[in-house]
């Protein structure tokens, strides 16, 4: 399975952010896009300013999309390990925890 990370790439911290898990991602299971291509690939969602979106096992007829937070939990989930504890987070709902999201965003 695969899965596409759309993030803002003039954005340093989202840089420096998919460089880690690049690192991390010893599978290879994640596969990067900057944000205004998934205003292409997307059309019919409405595609938030200034987010990250996991879209899980993109080459599946029904992929599972995760914005902001909870998809930034569930990196760290699908990534595995240690890091599932952490990833965890990604089954709260997102009014909980995209204001934590929000806040990093706006200081980035």
């Amino acid at each position: 399975m695969r899965h596409l990370i759309f993030y803002d790439d003039q954005c340093p911290f989202c840089q420096r952010s998919v460089k880690h898990v690049q690192k991390i991602d010893k599978k290879g299971i994640f596969t990067f896009e900057s944000l205004s291509r998934a205003k292409e690939l997307l059309k019919e969602r409405e595609i938030p300013r200034n987010t990250l979106i996991l879209v899980e096992n993109f080459e599946e007829p029904h992929p599972r999309i995760w914005i902001r937070a909870r998809g930034a939990f569930r990196i760290l989930w699908l990534i595995g390990s240690w890091r599932k504890i952490i990833g965890v987070l990604c089954f709260l709902p997102g009014v909980l925890i995209d204001p934590f999201y929000r806040l990093v965003a706006l200081l980035r």
